[in-house]
């Protein structure tokens, strides 16, 4: 496999991936990191926590944050209507029409 923690990604939905995490680095650095270290540097929800001044909940709340927004984004390229557009997310991740979501705390 091409990346271990992914077995099934074909070379296309690497470079997807590989965008999707560009795009999200330019929208939350802090997530983008605590994805890089847990899937790539493989550490556990505790060192990232320890590392980055976050409670162990905290890392995995953002992990699922993450997870959710890197999926919803690399299915934009397969989706030409833009029906799973991560516009669609609101807030910070998406439109401005709920700036409320989702809230964070970029301590």
């Amino acid at each position: 496999p091409l990346i271990p923690d992914f077995p099934d990604l074909t070379p296309d939905q690497v470079i997807d991936l590989d965008e999707a995490l560009d795009w999200l680095s330019k929208e939350d650095s802090e997530l983008a990191v605590i994805i890089q270290h847990h899937y790539f540097g493989r550490l556990t929800y505790e060192k990232i926590a320890a590392m980055m001044g976050l409670s162990r909940k905290t890392v995995q709340r953002r992990l699922a944050l993450g997870r959710a927004l890197l999926k919803k984004k690399m299915t934009e390229r397969n989706d030409p209507k833009g029906e799973g557009s991560i516009t669609n997310l609101g807030g910070k991740y998406g439109s401005k029409s709920s700036p409320d979501y989702p809230k964070h705390d970029p301590r």
